[in-house]
């Protein structure tokens, strides 16, 4: 889009990359791991035309700098936050999916003044439980790439993304390699994020209006039941259960007017 601008944030713990477009009330988006605000591409345009839209990438992704160590979902809130004060918002929605509903929830609870509406794609609920089942996980399925000489680690991720995101294009699938590629050891963070925050203590705390929509494809390690815990835990907050998968790459056309009307009405 013409009309957006990128920019760079200096934070305690490195550059932030962002991007802004819109005018209006403020919308963050919140990526999942790994991805980036190019997860937010094709929808950033439709949220713009009546919002003032802010994509970033979480650090250790797409163009932001590269931490020594890996933050905490309370750090990265934390240049949310940051973030917010340099762009003079006070108050502002967010949308989150999978790690970035996370960072928005802490958000939400840790400075609720500052938060308007929550949009939450698959926010997982984190137990004891689950996170015994991510442990299983992290030491066969969620480990990050690691390169071969050969460069078949490419196909393969290639691979992976076309299986798990059908529908996208070749353009769209490449993009998602990409930011698959820039992660690199970081691109198993997502899971090991969540291991250590209290998402369970967090949720009822939350006091804006929250919108879930969840998809029915089963979450590797996430029973089908906690789902509903979501729900129960949030005090104020509706609940989208999606048939498919919530692609926001394929499914722009559909989420924004979704988005966008519980902004308007909660």
């Amino acid at each position: 889009s013409a009309a957006r601008k990128r920019a760079f944030l200096d934070t305690p713990f490195g550059q932030v990359h962002y991007v802004t477009e819109g005018a209006g009330d403020a919308v963050i988006l919140l990526h999942q791991t790994p991805s980036s605000l190019d997860q937010y591409a094709e929808i950033m345009p439709l949220l713009a035309r009546s919002r003032r839209v802010i994509a970033m990438d979480n650090l250790g992704f797409g163009d932001s700098d590269k931490p020594a160590r890996q933050l905490s979902v309370e750090e990265y809130g934390l240049t949310v936050v940051q973030l917010m004060d340099e762009l003079g918002i006070t108050k502002a929605s967010f949308v989150g999916y999978h790690t970035g509903a996370f960072i928005g929830i802490e958000v939400a609870t840790s400075h609720p003044e500052r938060v308007d509406k929550l949009v939450l794609f698959e926010p997982v609920y984190i137990d004891d439980a689950v996170r015994e089942n991510i442990r299983a996980y992290i030491r066969t399925d969620f480990k990050p790439f690691e390169m071969k000489s050969d460069g078949s680690h490419l196909t393969e991720r290639w691979q992976q993304v076309q299986a798990r995101s059908p529908g996208m294009s070749l353009d769209q699938i490449n993009r998602d390699v990409l930011d698959n590629m820039k992660s690199g050891k970081a691109s198993g963070a997502g899971r090991t994020l969540v291991l250590n925050y209290p998402m369970e203590k967090r949720l009822p705390l939350i006091q804006s209006p929250t919108f879930i929509i969840w998809g029915n494809q089963k979450l590797p390690g996430f029973p089908e039941e906690n789902k509903l815990k979501v729900s129960q835990a949030i005090p104020n907050n509706r609940v989208l259960n999606f048939d498919g998968q919530p692609n926001l790459r394929v499914l722009a056309g559909k989420f924004a007017p979704l988005i966008l009307g519980f902004l308007e009405n909660p």
